[in-house]
């Protein structure tokens, strides 16, 4: 998965799990919260991106920005 698709997939798990729409195009930078998401979204999101690819991410990984969400995408 490109970095593209990554940011993505991301937004759309956004839109899908929170019903929040993202008023610009999300960047590695972008802190999560500042996206008016919390820590339970955050866990919602890395459980959607499992469930969805396949692919388990880290249960211990601490997610701070949409990069480090990145970080542990395949």
């Amino acid at each position: 998965m490109t970095d593209s698709e990554k940011i993505e997939f991301i937004e759309k798990a956004i839109l899908i799990l929170t019903n929040k729409i993202l008023t610009s195009k999300l960047k590695p930078t972008d802190i999560l919260v500042d996206l008016s998401l919390d820590s339970l979204d955050i866990v919602e999101l890395q459980m959607y991106y499992e469930e969805t690819t396949g692919h388990e991410i880290e249960s211990d990984a601490v997610v701070v920005t949409v990069g480090e969400l990145m970080a542990l995408m395949k």
